[in-house]
């Protein structure tokens, strides 16, 4: 089912996670809590990292936080229904980066679109930091 709502997606997405579905993750409709949205979002993003960084990611070593966050539903999940997230890195700025996730059920549908704006930051001064020319070439 194509929802002309969704808007098209400006990269590839070459990242996929699966996501297992917990029973607290159901709210008394039957479905997937909005909260459990971003926290499917959050384990994709982990893992995306890892991935692109060939090592455990770790923010608090690379100084990376989230600086915004939005999601947008489009249909909703069912405890039996199969789902993954789809993560890309949208946009590369010079002290940020923008990460859009879709999770998406068995059949390609999307469920939702998270949008989230990370800031790369020096720890000790608190003060953001230009995104390294590593993360550059690794993320692109």
């Amino acid at each position: 089912m194509n929802n002309p709502r969704v808007p098209q997606p400006t990269v590839p997405f070459r990242h996929r996670t699966k996501i297992q579905k917990r029973f607290a993750d159901i709210d008394m409709f039957g479905h997937v809590n909005n909260g459990a949205y971003l926290q499917y979002a959050d384990t994709a993003k982990f893992a995306f990292f890892t991935e692109k960084m060939d090592e455990p990611f770790n923010p608090a070593a690379l100084g990376l936080v989230i600086a915004s966050i939005k999601c947008d539903f489009y249909a909703q999940t069912f405890m039996n229904d199969e789902i993954e997230v789809l993560t890309a890195v949208t946009h590369i700025g010079h002290t940020s980066l923008t990460v859009e996730q879709r999770i998406v059920g068995a059949g390609g549908d999307v469920h939702a679109i998270v949008t989230t704006v990370m800031v790369q930051f020096d720890p000790a001064t608190g003060s953001p930091v230009p995104i390294s020319d590593l993360w550059r070439n690794r993320l692109s």
